[in-house]
């Protein structure tokens, strides 16, 4: 197991600011693709659920014409 891996498990708020430290240095190599890739897609899918709910609110208007956001 990489170190990248074991902190994927224990200890997430370090695997970010590591993985975060290899790609401005362009250590692509050493990164923890498997696990960076899997939090990537978990972020797409709750930033998709931020957007559905922002299309709908778009959609709705106060008496007036006025915006609710």
């Amino acid at each position: 197991m990489t170190e990248l891996s074991t902190l994927y498990r224990t200890d997430y708020s370090a695997l970010a600011q590591r993985n975060a430290e290899l790609l401005r240095s362009g250590r692509y190599a050493e990164l923890d693709v498997e696990h960076l890739l899997e939090e990537l897609s978990d972020m797409g899918k709750s930033e998709g659920d931020r957007s559905f709910a922002g299309d709908l609110s778009d959609g709705m208007s106060l008496p007036g014409g006025a915006n609710p956001r």
